[in-house]
């Protein structure tokens, strides 16, 4: 199994375009910072509203998170009601994943407009147990669902040994909420329409400072060229930024994932729903557009994406480890699949909140600089509801969505 070298997308896809350094001074209305998915989706749907945009990555575009992360979205992002209920109340905790569908609906409706193939592909959504002792719990959170309005089903047993190939005690499939898709391409082709729309984006260019200027009413952003960037607005979308100038950002944690070979046809998986598993270790289960099969989850604080125990002393055992256990789970969950040998193996450092819901929203020192922070097995989707909140920012318009994202919330402290 290979599990070194590039991100996992970047392994298996050539770079579908490139773009040049910052070389001068730049001027513009918004300037975005941040190549990942959640940044290119900030910059298209700023271009679309007539923006004058900016985008700068530190490295390539999409090379970072984006280029790892799995082939999925979800509308529940990877939690569940009643852990969402916990951390927001019950009324902000339904409306995070009735937000999560809309986003899902709006996601596929971007993706039929794209100049190009990502992947994009509605499934079902699938969150089982094989614990016994779990069924009272998935069933409450089943119930609460319902109440909510949402369309899901409880699955038996009896009823989930006919049609997949492991053992389920009990399950909740919910309709056309879920999808599969290609992050990588994903984020190439908004760029593309972005850029299209007139957007400038500038790779290799990495934000150094950003100081704001009062009397101006611009923002002047040193970059790594030794260029300059004034933008009477900045958005910064990029993890690493946003933990180092935002309150509320946990511990970066790292995500695994392990992709099989091409297979010839996948079984006992009914409509190749996206699967989930109820609680810990949160492993998710997707397949490919090329009929791979994804295996994705099991975060850690502790280890980085280099195999170092909390960033110092060298682990590789541990990355290994976590690899083959999200290996061992795939020929579990299909073992009428050909699942031996899977050929890719990563590991990815990934930002969150303290919550594990996104932060999107100005913070008190920071002038005309909004921040969109997504990360997680739900950044894709989350990157596109975070989109439409910094959009209606920036445009001075009232967000319905804007309460749930905020860096005031209470949760986050």
């Amino acid at each position: 199994m290979n599990t070194g070298g590039a991100p996992l997308w970047l392994a298996l896809e050539s770079v579908p375009a490139q773009y040049p350094w910052a070389a001068e001074d730049i001027e513009c209305g918004v300037c975005v910072v941040g190549g990942g998915i959640t940044g290119v989706l900030c910059a298209l749907r700023l271009a679309e509203q007539g923006e004058d945009v900016v985008l700068i990555t530190a490295g390539q575009l999409a090379s970072g998170s984006t280029a790892a992360a799995m082939p999925c979205v979800q509308y529940d992002s990877g939690f569940t009601l009643r852990q969402l209920t916990r951390k927001v109340g019950r009324d902000m905790a339904i409306a995070m994943l009735e937000m999560g569908s809309e986003a899902l609906d709006e996601l596929e409706e971007l993706c039929s407009a794209l100049d190009g193939d990502c992947g994009f592909a509605r499934r079902d959504a699938f969150l089982f147990t094989d614990d016994d002792n779990e069924l009272d719990m998935i069933g409450r959170e089943f119930i609460e669902r319902r109440r909510a309005g949402f369309d899901c089903s409880f699955i038996t047993r009896s009823a989930a040994r006919d049609v997949f190939a492991f053992d389920v005690s009990g399950g909740i499939m919910t309709k056309g909420q879920a999808a599969e898709v290609d992050p990588y391409r994903l984020a190439h082709l908004c760029a593309a329409r972005a850029v299209l729309l007139g957007a400038r984006i500038y790779e290799n260019t990495e934000a150094l400072r950003i100081d704001h200027d009062p009397k101006e009413g611009r923002s002047a952003i040193a970059l790594s060229t030794y260029r300059t960037v004034r933008a009477k607005q900045v958005v910064v979308a990029t993890g690493g930024a946003c933990a180092d100038m935002l309150d509320g950002m946990a511990a970066p944690r790292t995500l695994f994932t392990v992709l099989s070979r091409s297979q010839r046809r996948l079984t006992g998986w009914p409509g190749r729903c996206v699967i989930r598993s109820f609680s810990s270790p949160y492993v998710t289960f997707t397949a490919t557009s090329d009929n791979r099969i994804c295996a994705g989850g099991m975060p850690t604080a502790a280890v980085d994406e280099n195999s170092r125990l909390y960033g110092v002393l060298p682990l590789p055992g541990l990355h290994n480890r976590r690899f083959r256990q999200l290996e061992a789970g795939a020929q579990y969950m299909f073992p009428n699949t050909d699942t031996q040998g899977f050929e890719y193996a990563r590991a990815c450092r990934s930002y969150g909140s303290a919550d594990g819901l996104p932060i999107v929203g100005a913070a008190p020192d920071c002038p005309d600089c909004w921040f969109a922070a997504c990360s997680g097995t739900g950044s894709v989707l989350l990157s596109e509801a975070a989109s439409r909140v910094i959009a209606d920012l920036c445009a001075g318009r009232e967000s319905r969505y804007a309460p749930l994202f905020t860096p005031e919330r209470r949760s986050l402290r």
